[in-house]
């Protein structure tokens, strides 16, 4: 059902919540992790999906296809379908076990200021100007595609054809047609929807992908077209 896939999204953060406490109860170092969850001798050097299987198996967890594919995407930090140690460390690492990278901060203490993701207790740097780091961005931005594919389940095609045209009157033309101001993208959900987005969804919207220009709050819908 659709609603059990906009279900398994908005739960996505409170699952890698679980996941993470997990590793933090049973390693005490994000090396000792690494090399307990790599045994497999055909995937020396990353950890295989199997692998990963094992433990939330072992843990209880019992995730669908989806859920563990976005959870493995969520530790492939680049992307290249495996799960290489960097890939650990980077998304896992200094969320668990923030001690074992301290002293980059000590060595570098005029370093400029990195703003930290956003979500609660990550230590993560945010990517870029976002507000997230890599790991919760990906993870975010699963639940904002769910929640556009909940607007598109609302509609018959001519009425999506007209909703969207009407957001891409109101984008800007400088940004591709992929950026619009939230207040008035909310306003055309309402008109054309008959939707009032929540403000638990205005904040998911603009964290994930807004910005502020000139006092008014903007977001990209690059996904809706």
């Amino acid at each position: 059902m659709y609603t059990d896939k906009v279900r398994e999204g908005l739960t996505s953060v409170d699952l890698m919540k679980t996941i993470t406490a997990k590793f933090a109860q049973q390693w005490a170092t994000i090396r000792k992790a690494f090399s307990d969850l790599n045994k497999d001798t055909a995937s020396q050097g990353y950890i295989s999906k199997s692998e990963l299987n094992f433990y939330l198996n072992h843990w209880g967890l019992k995730l669908t296809d989806a859920q563990f594919d976005r959870v493995y995407n969520a530790f492939d930090v680049d992307g290249d379908g495996k799960i290489s140690y960097n890939d650990f460390q980077k998304s896992l690492g200094p969320e668990i076990y923030p001690s074992e990278t301290l002293y980059f901060r000590q060595d570098k203490p005029h370093a400029a200021y990195q703003k930290k993701c956003k979500q609660f207790q990550c230590w993560q740097p945010a990517c870029g100007n976002g507000n997230y780091c890599s790991m919760h961005n990906r993870m975010h931005n699963d639940e904002v595609e769910s929640f556009y594919r909940n607007l598109y389940k609302l509609c018959d095609k001519g009425k999506w054809r007209k909703f969207t045209d009407k957001v891409q009157q109101a984008a800007s033309p400088e940004d591709n047609f992929k950026v619009v101001e939230l207040d008035k993208f909310e306003r055309i959900v309402k008109s054309m929807i008959g939707l009032d987005i929540s403000d638990e969804k205005r904040d998911l919207l603009f964290n994930t992908s807004g910005r502020v220009y000139r006092g008014s709050k903007y977001i990209n819908i690059g996904m809706i077209y």
